[in-house]
């Protein structure tokens, strides 16, 4: 027979400590930290009890303070463990977020401590605090690019994934209020865009918002209420006269992110799909970062799904139709043309919008600094 969990007083102090050094957590500031604290409670546990149910609903977050925990495939006859959860670590976090139903069993391996948030209190959290709200969507949006998941989990991850993701709109654009006349002219025509589906390039230099245009093109759209998300297209280090390695293997990992794979192979050496950004955020927002850097062989594919609005896994047969609105930005429009197939550069260049330098537009700047 089971033992209930003990209640212990909780230390905030040591609670903020404990918080900073867990992964999901470790890169919000002192005050997040504290804001996430005053709403964690504390349970003992003996050992073998079940911490979460297998199909259960997703309504907390467990930390594991002390003791360890392991992931279990129950059958009939016996536990299988499918991973083991040190001290430090954490579980049920994709469950908490996206209100999906567990998909295993935890039980202790021995007696643990363990800190845990509800759901109920985890959701205040971020739709009080933008920052925390933006610091986990963008945290569990880059999860799909683990390569350590088994396949036995990966669909369900993926599709817990992409709920969250449709979930997470608030924080992605939040109301900038531009004081000088040109923003607010180009503001205007963002709002234009956001009246149509078709490709939308945005060109200005670094830090001049281009990321906040493209986001509220997003939620002034009729996409809103379906995920935005967003990639970067790093430059080619050959053109930086880089020694390169692993060139090849970053343009496989780009390709993959984009339209997904048919097989992969874990560490596991058990094979399954993985979903692509186009895939993830459909009847979504997708936008791509420094797309002067999209490499010809991607292109190609690229080209055919603006085209058509079909795309082909990577080893793949069958097409996988998606309706993702495509906005893309760039530093410079004639290195875009240059960088370009002529058709694909027509195609995302039929809308633009064009911010201008911050010397421009100065008493704009502590809006930006402030988002």
């Amino acid at each position: 027979m089971e033992k209930k969990p003990t209640i212990f007083v909780k230390e905030t102090e040591e609670i903020v400590k404990f918080l900073g050094e867990i992964s999901i957590f470790k890169e919000l500031s002192k005050e997040s930290l504290e804001k996430i604290s005053e709403k964690i409670q504390i349970h003992a546990f003996a050992k073998d009890n079940i911490v979460i149910k297998k199909e259960s609903p997703g309504s907390r977050l467990y930390l594991i303070k002390s003791g360890s925990a392991r992931v279990v495939s129950e059958s009939e006859y016996e536990d299988f463990t499918i991973a083991t959860i040190p001290s430090g670590k954490c579980f049920g976090e994709m469950s908490l977020l996206t209100g999906e139903p567990c998909c295993a069993t935890v039980k202790t391996n021995e007696d643990s401590l363990l800190y845990f948030i509800t759901k109920t209190d985890f959701d205040e959290i971020i739709s009080e605090n933008p920052q925390i709200n933006k610091h986990f969507n963008k945290l569990f949006a880059e999860r799909i690019e683990k390569q350590n998941i088994k396949s036995i989990d990966l669909k369900e991850y993926e599709i817990a994934l992409s709920r969250y993701l449709q979930k997470a709109k608030e924080y992605q654009y939040s109301g900038v209020i531009w004081k000088s006349k040109r923003m607010q002219g180009v503001f205007k025509g963002a709002e234009k865009f956001s009246k149509n589906d078709a490709p939308v390039t945005i060109i200005g230099k670094p830090g001049t918002g281009k990321e906040i245009l493209s986001r509220k093109i997003h939620m002034d759209s009729v996409k809103a209420k379906f995920p935005v998300f967003e990639m970067v297209l790093p430059r080619e280090r050959r053109k930086e006269r880089i020694p390169v390695h692993n060139e090849r293997r970053q343009f496989d990992h780009i390709e993959s992110e984009l339209f997904g794979k048919e097989k992969v192979t874990y560490a596991s050496d058990e094979g399954g799909k993985r979903l692509g950004c186009l895939e993830l955020v459909n009847n979504g927002t997708l936008i791509i970062k420094n797309i002067e850097n999209m490499s010809l062989n991607i292109q190609e594919h690229f080209l055919q799904f603006i085209e058509t609005g079909t795309f082909i896994r990577i080893d793949g047969s069958a097409p996988v139709h998606s309706k993702v609105r495509i906005i893309v930005t760039t530093t410079d429009i004639s290195l875009m043309q240059k960088q370009l197939s002529q058709r694909l550069f027509q195609k995302l260049s039929a809308q633009t919008l064009e911010v201008p330098p911050l010397s421009k537009h100065k008493k704009d700047i502590p809006s930006l600094i402030e988002h």
